[in-house]
């Protein structure tokens, strides 16, 4: 975290800069997978995750890894990198929720939680292994109400709709399809 700067983070665009701040890192050294959506408030977010990496300091007396998609996936690779999710999931200890008012509408960010919620059902992550951070917005708690009321995937979207139908193809796929992925989502 130490090498994020608010110049980079703040932009919701994909960087290859950011991508050559990454380095590879063994399987248990990922303290904190964050999972976002990249339409919510910047500035929430750095907050939020200026608070976790405090947080995370003061307890350990270093810095936090974590696998941020901005640094993490090669934006010109993406489909490739993305294929690794599951991977890039399962090797940190904390799933780590940045849960702005469009997190639950972003495909992307549901087949994060689906992942998550997957192998935590297999045994692999404890329920408080999932961190919920909301961010700091007009609402949070009525947000927060309605997606415990009303979430469904198939009210998400993706800039790609291949993307979406992927996506789609998988949460049906596995488990319990989407109505039980809807049901977990809810739960959380």
């Amino acid at each position: 975290m130490a090498d994020v700067t608010w110049e980079e983070f703040k932009a919701n665009t994909p960087d290859l800069k950011c991508f050559a701040k990454s380095r590879p890192v063994g399987f248990d050294q990922v303290d904190f997978f964050l999972s976002h959506s990249w339409s919510d408030d910047p500035h929430a977010k750095w907050e939020a995750v200026q608070k976790l990496r405090d947080d995370f300091k003061a307890k350990n007396g270093r810095e936090p890894l974590v696998w941020f998609d901005k640094y993490c996936i090669d934006q010109s690779a993406i489909d490739v990198s993305v294929r690794r999710l599951p991977i890039f999931v399962v090797a940190a200890s904390k799933f780590v929720v940045l849960l702005g008012p469009s997190y639950a509408s972003r495909c992307w960010c549901m087949l994060e939680l689906f992942v998550f919620n997957s192998v935590m059902r297999s045994g692999l992550f404890k329920s408080s292994d999932l961190v919920i951070v909301p961010l700091k917005s007009k609402g949070s708690s009525l947000h927060l109400e309605k997606l415990a009321a009303t979430f469904n995937i198939h009210d998400t979207q993706c800039m790609r709709e291949v993307d979406r139908q992927t996506i789609f193809g998988i949460v049906e796929a596995a488990g319990d399809g989407h109505k039980g992925f809807d049901a977990a989502v809810r739960a959380l």
